[in-house]
Parts: C-alpha cells; structure tokens; sequence
C-alpha cells in the first residue's frame, strides 16, 4: 500500500509500518493533533515512544512497502494494563 493509503488509514485508528520499520520492530500512530508518533514494540505487547515524526524520507514517500498492523492502540493499550 502507498504512504497515502496508510495514512488515511492511520486516520481511522489503524497503526502503520513500512519502509523498513517492520525489521526493528516500529510503527507509527497518528494523533488528532496531525502528527505522528514512533513506537517500538518492547516484548510481545509493550510498546514505547521513540520520538514524534515530522518529515518523512523520499524513499518513505515512493515505497509501496505501507502496511496496517493487525492490532489497534486501544487493543494494545489493553493488553498492556493486563
């Protein structure tokens, strides 16, 4: 899927990789504000905050590599509590 689908699905709650952040284990979520945070998954469903994204890299905005991650923030933020 293209940046611009994976944002607008972003837009809807869905938490978004690509271009590489599959391998180390990171995502992006979008907050209402317009921005998008940076997380790494710290075991099986932790996560923490690495850092709030401003620019996005050419290669980022070319690759077709954008992916929706199976699980929700809520659901997430659920099975950390547990």
């Amino acid at each position: 899927m293209t940046i611009i689908e994976a944002f607008q699905k972003a837009e809807q709650g869905a938490l978004i990789n690509g271009c590489g952040m599959k391998k180390i284990n990171h995502f992006l979520r979008y907050e209402r504000d317009g921005t998008f945070h940076e997380y790494k998954f710290i075991g099986s469903n932790e996560c923490k905050h690495v850092h709030r994204v401003r620019l996005f890299s050419f290669a980022e905005i070319i690759s077709t590599d954008w992916e929706v991650l199976d699980i929700k923030w809520n659901e997430l933020k659920e099975l950390q509590n547990d």
